[in-house]
């Protein structure tokens, strides 16, 4: 799993109505259609504190052509402790707390320590944007739209793109399919410029009782530790 980044600073700009061009009504349907679902999901999860989840991972690089699957769980509860184990060639253990994000690879014998925003610049934004995220917020870091070729099949998918090009969003593009009838995220597509990531949720469950101990940093002490915030 990729370093979660997200900054939610942002620059409102007031311009004069431009003149319509092709397609700029269709435009103005699909921005209306996705936050219209985007407030359903936001009223579903309205009292939503804690997840769980397992997941399959698809990680394509568009460079070397090359593709990593995995498996795996991720933990979160409100408001910024996460968890993901992933099982793949190379096993890892991700925990997201205290504003930072460390990384533990087994077979490295190295924890990688990153720090994180905190607050609103809370690194697990785009992660959580699924499960109810407060629609003025999304307006105000993404340009979002519902594609079209969704609609037919009983699944809504909702493109997400980032205002803040060039800064520390981790993620150039992000598709979430939703469940048309529930409401609730199955896939995500994440595009950061280098490599697609495809993450299909299975047995989500919400508001589960999850242990203090699940988000204990937890590794072996002959382990090196990398604390990249200092440096």
């Amino acid at each position: 799993m990729p370093t979660i980044r997200a900054t939610l600073v942002f620059l409102i700009a007031l311009i004069l109505p431009a003149a319509p061009v092709p397609g700029e009504e269709e435009g103005d349907a699909a921005r209306e259609a996705a936050f219209e679902f985007l407030a359903k999901v936001e009223e579903k999860h309205k009292e939503t504190t804690s997840l769980q989840a397992e997941f399959v991972q698809l990680r394509e690089d568009t460079v070397f052509l090359e593709e990593v699957r995995s498996e795996g769980r991720f933990w979160w509860r409100s408001p910024d402790l996460f968890r993901a184990s992933l099982r793949s060639e190379h096993d890892s253990e991700i925990w997201i707390r205290d504003g930072k994000m460390y990384d533990y690879i087994p077979d490295l014998r190295q924890v990688d320590v990153v720090e994180q925003p905190e607050g609103e610049d809370a690194p697990l934004h785009q992660w959580l944007l699924g499960f109810g995220a407060k629609v003025e917020e999304i307006e105000k870091h993404f340009n979002v739209r519902m594609l079209p070729e969704a609609e037919e099949a009983g699944w809504v998918a909702i493109e997400f793109l980032p205002r803040e090009d060039g800064r520390s969003f981790e993620f150039e593009e992000i598709v979430i399919h939703f469940h048309e009838e529930d409401v609730e995220p199955r896939q995500i597509v994440l595009d950061d410029g280098l490599s697609i990531i495809t993450i299909e949720l299975r047995r989500v469950r919400v508001n589960p009782s999850i242990r203090d101990s699940v988000f204990r940093l937890d590794w072996p002490d002959n382990v090196d530790v990398v604390d990249r915030s200092r440096l």
